[in-house]
């Protein structure tokens, strides 16, 4: 028999298919397409881009246990700096962002210098990591994802 290795994500959403595919829970009742959750929300966005958790976790420098959380529990809520390097790891647009984050209780405020950076470099499609760092320790002194936040 061939011995099949699996990485910590694949393992939680083969353990989390269950709970998302049981008996009145899932992505089709109305219920839930009114009041799509940050959770769902994220990982409906990760898949219409094609693109793989463990990637992004590991392009934004964002814990795994993260990404296995909000898979795992639906009532799980990153703090915003996360939800930002999310939403900005899936290259969202404005507007796209703004909505992932109301969903977690967050916004962007052109008034506060963290988010006027964070809106700057999305509105103008600059996706860079670094550079995004560069600029917010220059004007406020912390990065997006700084240690204690993750």
């Amino acid at each position: 028999m061939d011995t099949i290795e699996l990485d910590y994500l694949q393992i939680a959403e083969i353990l989390c298919q269950t709970k998302y595919n049981g008996v009145g829970e899932g992505f089709s009742t109305p219920y839930n397409a009114v009041k799509e959750t940050f959770n769902r929300a994220f990982f409906r966005m990760l898949d219409e881009r094609a693109m793989r958790a463990s990637v992004l976790a590991n392009r934004m420098d964002i814990s795994r246990q993260i990404i296995s959380r909000l898979r795992c529990a639906d009532n799980y809520i990153v703090n915003k700096r996360t939800a930002c390097a999310l939403a900005f790891g899936l290259q969202l647009t404005l507007d796209e962002t703004n909505d992932l984050l109301h969903k977690a209780g967050y916004h962007l405020s052109p008034v506060i210098p963290f988010d006027k950076v964070i809106i700057e470099f999305i509105s103008n499609e600059n996706y860079d990591i670094f550079n995004l760092n560069e600029t917010l320790f220059e004007q406020t002194g912390s990065t997006l994802l700084e240690l204690k936040n993750r």
